[in-house]
């Protein structure tokens, strides 16, 4: 029972991993560029953040936005 609890876990993990890399390197060059207005003024709202990533946002109700698919 350990072993198929331990696997599941491991799976989804690994499946969260993937997820999350395909995301970074979809959306590297925007996340470069909010990185770099982060170190020059530390904060960025909602609308410097939407101007930067130049694709609509999802609201959501908490959390991250989501850019829309």
């Amino acid at each position: 029972m350990a072993f198929q609890i331990d696997f599941a876990v491991r799976s989804l993990v690994n499946q969260a991993y993937e997820r999350s890399k395909r995301i970074l390197e979809t959306y590297r060059e925007q996340l470069h560029a909010i990185a770099g207005r982060l170190i020059e003024i530390e904060t960025i709202d909602r609308t410097e953040f939407e101007k930067i990533f130049g694709e609509p946002v999802q609201p959501k109700i908490s959390g991250t936005p989501v850019p829309v698919q």
